[in-house]
Formats: structure tokens, C-alpha cells, sequence
């Protein structure tokens, strides 16, 4: 546990500090500075982002998605997490499905058929790595539509009265007595939904004191002065109606606060204030983002303001954090930046013609280019499908959430509109900071603590005593996944009785077994974690509508979903484990190995290991037996038993390995010499593995937790048919794909290109490639190109 802690702690180091590094001007290190960097919020450094290939679904389909994992502002792909977690929610918070996908070098694919266990309706699909457990800012969102024809969705309430809520954010954080500030607003109604309206803040003498009007997405900004000994109400004006709403935030009656009071091509100009009399005050303005300081700016207050100029040269692309800390380095405002992307790097997907005929094979071509027009490396995902009225081109792409809509909170409504070149779009990007992308700083340390999974999944639990039920302190724990390829962990618990286990990698469900030594250990009780994340705030879903033009279509999707259901399912089913190269065992290459169909076959253990296993050395005292490995390097027994091993499940009592029938054992690896893992240390190993990997009845000790687990989900193949082969039985069927193509593993080469062929079906209509993904050096890719199928 130790050593797997050590390394941990360097690796996340070496991350840290090539973060840093990455900008080309850093915190010097002195100890005030030390102070304020230790007070950052964010714990995570990596963004995820997930491609699905579609967002309405009828049960019985295939929801596939490509998962990307990147670090740090420069988005590049994330050589940290080996393994990503997906889950699909209902509206009631309740996780329907779950998978832990497989990342290697920053990118991962799964899917799932859509049970017809569901019901119609909305569909929350969150992603997260274990790293990005520990971030403030919000987890992977997507909403995904499904219609289940047996379920159909529940008929639209009749309307009701709109009960408008309306929230305000105050720049910097928080309304100061006497301040002037700017405040962000939201207005949304009973059903979530943004409102447009105007209203107007009252004092309790009835003043007018501040008009405001919402603009895009129902969000908007007004400017106010608050008095803390005065009480405020609020009026909001929607459809010719008036209500009264809820009152404006707390003021603070001393404090600080900030102000953006103009942005230019150069940079951004933040105006510091304060009520207090800190003339002369020593003040920094951290600029930071995703565990990366960009540029500390020491400012000093005159006559209680100052002004900070902050230049555009020393920021990346994309939402950046102003934190502004006293002179006692305690965070006391905050403001979020956002700089446009201005990258040149484009992907171009061609094909022949923009109009097809049915069942025929299209090749597709794609370029990648960097910002310089150089060919670039990529990692790409392609989605190609129908569209109509139930399925539309997805709001959001990779390229908008990694530069804005990953560092915001809640819902973004039409994330494009703020990529456009209008007045609008610029004044609606500041409003969206300043309501989607407001918290109230806090000066209080994350102690999250969910390390990255650097190597594959790791397991977790608690170790506790069924006496007393209090956490069970220093107890050896080991955890075993039996088979022909076993995977084995140990650990030492730590003094509140939690447990982790590196298990590598490890694919489909299988049986984990942890004990502890059972001769010297027998009361403890074992429980492990789950490890996916329960839903919290969900968003409100948006609503399903399916009005009478729409009604036909909806027949013909869920007719052709049941046609290439009853037809092709068995075809969409095929699964495959992924490359893994590391098939040897943990400790290696063994110092001797015994084939026991090789030698003359005994027909008890006690002869197979005393006749010709020369490396063990079988003693018996009274009635226990004992082996002592030969210690290869100095040429002597060590004293203690070895580990002993059967599928990777560890025996503590050699009786039990002796009693065992030779002809269920296939294989004895031996290590002739000590094993050091984790904390412990083993005198030889012995391994002895039967003929089916399944312990070959060996009776597990009670005190043994048995569960099913399940471990990284395998590769499902994408279907598609063959219409060009003589013969094929795929001419004589219906083909009613909706989904003519999906890939997840695409990747340029040093040229820049890459190439696939898809065939279209027997439905007519108008279809969209979707292609999107990133650069070698971080740069997202988007594109999508539509064509039509006669």
C-alpha cells in the first residue's frame, strides 16, 4: 500500500508540475504564494466529454458513446485515468445503467442496448473519471430521449399557472453595504425552464431602485446598490402580468467586491472595491484553471479600489478564474473570464456525393489540420444517422463544452448561440458567466480525496469488527478475481478501516473474493463500495412532445426498431475483450514452472510436491503441514510458508492445499526467492491453477466475502450488413437502421487522414455525419456534414 501510495503521490506530481509548466509564466515559489495556491478550489484536473451517437432512442437500440478524458487547460488528451464511469438516470435520481469503460491514452468507448424495462421519458447520461469525483464544477451531462412503445410517455398536464422563481448572482460573489454592483439573473418557472421577463427591484417605501430585462435564455444582469439596513422586494412583469418574488441575496455589511468594466482584444479590465478603510492594502488577483496558475497579479488598493489590467496574451483559450485574495490571503471575490477560442485547427469529412441511393456503400474520407494547416494526429469518433423531428444535430459539441460549458453549472440553452460573431452573443456570454458560471468563494480546503486510477480499476472498501462494528485497523486484506488469468491485490487497512486494491483491468462480471488471513483473523466483516457516483441536483428535464405531425414518425421508428430487433438482434450482440497485452501473472515470469500432465501423475498432493517439486520443501508438524520455498539467491529454505496461491486465491492453511485431488491441478508456478508487494513481503510464491480457472471445488473459508462484480465493460461490435457478397443472407432481409455507422476508435495519421465505408439502408431520408475529436496537441474537432438517401 505504501509503495502504491508513493507512487501515486509522484505521478500526481509530475502531472501537477507539467501543468504548471505548460503556461509560460507560473507562481515563483515563496511561502505567501504557497498560501493562496493552497486555497484553490479545484481538486480535479481533467475534463470529461462524451459522443453519443444518438439522443433519442427506442427501446431495443444500441445507445453508443466515446468517452474523452482531457488534462489541464490545454485540453490534451489524459495520460492519467485508465478508467472512466458512465451512467444513464430516470428523473427520480435512480442510476438504471451503469459501466465502467476502459481508457487508454485519453479516450474510451461503450454502449448499451436500451432495455425494455424502461420507461419512455428523459434519460440523465452522466461521465466522470474517479479524478474529476473531486471537482467543483459539474460532471459530464447529456440528456437522452427514450420511448418505450409498451410505456408510451405520460400525457402533458394540462397548463398551470406559471410560478416564475427569479435568482440572483452578485459579481465577485457577494452584495457589499454601499457598493454599487452588478448582479446576474435568472428567471425560470415551476418547470425549470428559463421565463423571458422584465421586473424591477422596490425598496420597502415603494422606490424603484433598479430596473432589469432578461435577453437571451431568460438570463440577464441589472446593476444595484444595496443598503444593509434597508429590506427589498422584487417584481417581476411576464405576459402583461405582475407577481411578487423572492428578495435579493444577503448583504454583507463589510467586504469586497469586483467588477468587470471592460473587455478589450488586449485583455479585460477588473475593477477592485472594498467598504473597508484598507487603504494601502497588499492584494493578489490569482488567474487559474483545471489546477493550472496562469499569472498572479499583486495590486494595491488606493482610497479603497483598484483597477487590474489583465491581458489576453497571458491566458489560454476558454473560461479562466479571477480570484482575488487579502492581504491575509484569504479568497475574498471571484469572477470568471472567457476568452473565444481562435483556433485554426479544422477537420473536413468528404464524401462523394450529398445524395445516395439505399443499400449502397459510401466511402467517407476525414482531414485533420492543425492551426498552422499542418496534417494533424487525432482521435476521432463518427456518428451517422437519420434526422428528422425526433432527432436533430446535438446542441453541443466537444469543441463548445471544453473551452465553455465544462467550467459552468446547470443547464447551457443553445450553447451555440454564444460562438456566434453578434452584440448579442458577446453581451449573453457575460451574462451566462455571470449566472451559470457564479459561486460564492469559499476559503475552506477540498479534503476530497478519490485518487486517479493511473493503472486500471481500483476497488474499494471497509474493513470492520463484527464484535464491536468499529473499522478495523492495520488488518491484511486480500482480494482475488479467480480464473485462468487471476488478478490478485493486497493492501494493509488504514486506521478508519478503509481498503483499495489496484485490480488492473479487469472485463465483464466476474466473482471477487476478499478475506483476510482466516487462521489469525476471523472476525472481521468486509463490505465494499460502490464506485459510481450518486445523482445530485439533477437538471430539470426537458419535457416530450410528440405532437400529431410527429405521431407517424414516431410509428416508424418503433416499427423499425421491432423489425431489426426480430431480424438482426443476435448481430448486435457480439462482443469482443479488448487488446490487453499484460497476460502474465502479478509476479511475473516464475523462476520454475510444472506442467503436471508432463510428469507422472500421483494421486495425492503430498507426492506430487515431495517426488519432483524441488523447490519446496514439505514439513509436517503434528498434523499441519508447512512448505518452505528454496531461496534460489543464497541457496536456503526460507522459515515461514509462502504465498500459495489457487486461481489467485490465497491459502493460509496448507492442509487444504494437500488435501486437494492433483488431477483438478494443471499448473504449480513456483518463485523461488522473496516477493515484495505493496507492504508485504512473501517468502516464495507457489501458484497452483486447475484446468478451468474455478478453484475446482475448494471450499471457501465462511469469514470470505463472495460478490458479483462488475468490471470493465467488454466491446460490443457495430453492425453493419453486407450487401456486395453473393449469396448473403443480408440481401434478403429488411435493413431498418437508423444508425448507419458508428465508430469510436478512429485515428488519423501523421498525413492527417483517415478513411471508412458505411451503407445506407432501406429508409429513405435526410442523414448527418457527425465527426468530432481532438488533436495530438489538444485542439477539439467538430464537424458535421448532412446528405440524403433516396
Amino acid at each position: 500500500m505504501r509503495t502504491f501510495i508513493k507512487e501515486y503521490k509522484l505521478k500526481r506530481y509530475l502531472f501537477i508540475l507539467l501543468s504548471f509548466s505548460w503556461v509560460g509564466q507560473s507562481f515563483a515559489q515563496n511561502s505567501n504564494q504557497e498560501r493562496i495556491t493552497n486555497k484553490l478550489q479545484e481538486a480535479a484536473a481533467e475534463k470529461v466529454f462524451v459522443h453519443v451517437s444518438q439522443t433519442f432512442l427506442v427501446t431495443g437500440e444500441t445507445l453508443w458513446f466515446k468517452i474523452y478524458v482531457t488534462a489541464g487547460a490545454a485540453h490534451l488528451l489524459s495520460p492519467v485515468s485508465k478508467v472512466a464511469y458512465a451512467t444513464l438516470s430516470d428523473v427520480s435520481q435512480k442510476q438504471v445503467l451503469q459501466a465502467k469503460i476502459a481508457i487508454d491514452s485519453g479516450s474510451g468507448g461503450g454502449s448499451w442496448v436500451i432495455p425494455a424495462s424502461l420507461g419512455s421519458g428523459q434519460y440523465l447520461l452522466n461521465a466522470y473519471t474517479n479524478l474529476t469525483k473531486n471537482a467543483t464544477d459539474p460532471l459530464f451531462q447529456q440528456w437522452i430521449t427514450i420511448i418505450n412503445p409498451s410505456k408510451p410517455p405520460t400525457p402533458a398536464s394540462k397548463s398551470q399557472p406559471i410560478n416564475p422563481t427569479i435568482q440572483f448572482f452578485p459579481e465577485g460573489g457577494e452584495l457589499v453595504n454601499g457598493i454599487t454592483s452588478t448582479m446576474g439573473f435568472k428567471v425560470t418557472g415551476n418547470d425549470g425552464k428559463p421565463l423571458q421577463a422584465s421586473g424591477a427591484i422596490i425598496s420597502k417605501s415603494n422606490d424603484t431602485l433598479s430596473r432589469f430585462k432578461t435577453q437571451h435564455a431568460g438570463i440577464g444582469r441589472c446593476v444595484f446598490t444595496p443598503n444593509a439596513l434597508e429590506s427589498y422586494k422584487v417584481v417581476l412583469f411576464i405576459n402583461g402580468k405582475s407577481s411578487i418574488v423572492n428578495t435579493i441575496p444577503a448583504i454583507k455589511q463589510n467586504g469586497y467586491t469586483v467588477h468587470l468594466i471592460e473587455t478589450s482584444a488586449e485583455g479585460f479590465n477588473l475593477e477592485l472595491q472594498t467598504n473597508l478603510d484598507n487603504t494601502g492594502e497588499s492584494m493578489t488577483v490569482l488567474l487559474h484553471g483545471q489546477q493550472t496558475v496562469f499569472k498572479a497579479i499583486p495590486v494595491v488598493l488606493k482610497r479603497s479600489k483598484a483597477t487590474v489590467f489583465i491581458p489576453s496574451s497571458t491566458l489560454p483559450e476558454g473560461v479562466i478564474t479571477a480570484t482575488v485574495f487579502n492581504n491575509s490571503y484569504e479568497a475574498v471575490a471571484e469572477r470568471l473570464l472567457f476568452t473565444k477560442p481562435v483556433s485554426n485547427a479544422s477537420l473536413q469529412t468528404t464524401v462523394t456525393n450529398t445524395t445516395v441511393s439505399k443499400r449502397e456503400t459510401v466511402p467517407v474520407n476525414l482531414i485533420a489540420k492543425k492551426d498552422n494547416g499542418m496534417a494533424a494526429k487525432a482521435d476521432l469518433s463518427v456518428a451517422i444517422f437519420k434526422i428528422d423531428s425526433l432527432q436533430s444535430v446535438p446542441e453541443s459539441n466537444i469543441s463548445q463544452y471544453l473551452s465553455l460549458t465544462s467550467s459552468l453549472k446547470g443547464s447551457i440553452d443553445d450553447p451555440g448561440f454564444y460562438f456566434t460573431e453578434t452584440p448579442e452573443a458577446k453581451e449573453g456570454i457575460e451574462n451566462l458567466l455571470l449566472t451559470h458560471g457564479w459561486r460564492k468563494v469559499s476559503s475552506t480546503n477540498n479534503n476530497s480525496s478519490t485518487i486517479p486510477e493511473y493503472s486500471g480499476h481500483i476497488i474499494t472498501g471497509t474493513v470492520t469488527n463484527k464484535v464491536t462494528g468499529l473499522p478495523a485497523k492495520r488488518i491484511r486484506t486480500f482480494l482475488t478475481v479467480p480464473g485462468e488469468r487471476f488478478h490478485f491485490s493486497n493492501c494493509l487497512s488504514d486506521d478508519n478501516g478503509r481498503i483499495q486494491f489496484d485490480v488492473k483491468k479487469i472485463y465483464g462480471t466476474e466473482s471477487i473474493i476478499v478475506q483476510s488471513n482466516p487462521l489469525t483473523d476471523s472476525i472481521y466483516r468486509f463490505t465494499i463500495d460502490n464506485p459510481f457516483v450518486e445523482n445530485k441536483d439533477l437538471l430539470t428535464p426537458p419535457s416530450i412532445t410528440v405532437a400529431l405531425p410527429k405521431r407517424n414518425l414516431l410509428e416508424e421508428r418503433i416499427a423499425a426498431a421491432q423489425i431489426q430487433t426480430a431480424y438482426s438482434n443476435n448481430r448486435f450482440q457480439t462482443f469482443y475483450l479488448p487488446q490487453y497485452n499484460d497476460t502474465t501473472s502479478f509476479y511475473g515470469k516464475p523462476d520454475k514452472v510444472y506442467m503436471l500432465d508432463d510428469y507422472t501423475r500421483f494421486t495425492t498432493m503430498e507426492e506430487v510436491i515431495r517426488e519432483y517439486v524441488a523447490e519446496i520443501q514439505l514439513r509436517k508438524s503434528g498434523n499441519q503441514f508447512r512448505f518452505k520455498v528454496l531461496n534460489m539467491p543464497f541457496k536456503q529454505y526460507f522459515e515461514e510458508n509462502p504465498l500459495v496461491l489457487l486461481d489467485g486465491l490465497p491459502v493460509f492453511d496448507m492442509n487444504k492445499i494437500i488435501a486437494m485431488d492433483p488431477l483438478k491441478i494443471r499448473k504449480l508456478d513456483v518463485l523461488n526467492r522473496r516477493y515484495y508487494q505493496g507492504n508485504f513481503a512473501f517468502d516464495g510464491i507457489a501458484s497452483f491453477l486447475t484446468y478451468n480457472g474455478d478453484l475446482a471445488g475448494y471450499s471457501l473459508d465462511p469469514t470470505a466475502l463472495v460478490i458479483e462484480y462488475a468490471g470493465l465493460q467488454l466491446q460490443r461490435q457495430f453492425y453493419q450488413p453486407d450487401f456486395t457478397s453473393a449469396g448473403s443472407q443480408d440481401q434478403r432481409l429488411p435493413d431498418y437502421r437508423q444508425l448507419l455507422y458508428w465508430s469510436g476508435d478512429i485515428k488519423t495519421g501523421k498525413d492527417g487522414n483517415a478513411s471508412l465505408n458505411f451503407i445506407t439502408s432501406d429508409i429513405p431520408g435526410n442523414y448527418v455525419i457527425i465527426t468530432q475529436g481532438i488533436t495530438a496537441d489538444g485542439k477539439p474537432l467538430y464537424f458535421s456534414k448532412g446528405f440524403t438517401v433516396k
